[in-house]
């Protein structure tokens, strides 16, 4: 997969589709989301499945931002190989666009939007989630990222 990915994000329109149809499925899957999966951890109990739709989220939606980072980083790089201004200008413009501070911010407006972020239990619970998603995020781009 992740031939494919570096070899369609040379194509930098068509890879920003892709991107922004898998940030769609992020917001919808964040709108799937109720206020109690942003207080906090669900319970474990005996007999129950145990599920965490919240933590579940943060992961995927970490590792497919990652994963599509580092595919991009690497198109960037080398069609800016020779001009290292250019090439930091791109990359942090499409870090600002596609990568973790626009994951983040998804969080942090659903969890406003629920009223989660009055509470501190729900601040508390939005920091472990945007932890998890940064830390898949950064398996995702070789890199350690802060979501």
């Amino acid at each position: 997969m992740s031939d494919f990915l570096d070899a369609l994000a040379d194509d930098g329109d068509a890879f920003n589709i892709i991107r922004e149809a898998l940030f769609s499925e992020i917001d919808a899957e964040l709108e799937d989301l109720g206020k109690q999966d942003f207080l906090s951890e669900p319970k474990d109990e005996p007999g129950k499945a145990f599920i965490d739709s919240g933590l579940g989220t943060a992961i995927s939606s970490g590792t497919v931002t990652g994963d599509l980072r580092r595919a991009r980083i690497n198109a960037l790089t080398r069609q800016h190989e020779n001009n290292k201004s250019a090439a930091e200008k791109a990359l942090l413009e499409d870090y600002e666009t596609y990568g973790s501070p626009r994951l983040r911010k998804l969080f942090q407006d659903r969890s406003a939007a629920l009223g989660a972020t009055e509470t501190a239990a729900g601040r508390q619970r939005l920091d472990s989630l945007l932890s998890k998603a940064a830390e898949a995020y950064s398996r995702g781009t070789g890199f350690k990222d802060r979501v």
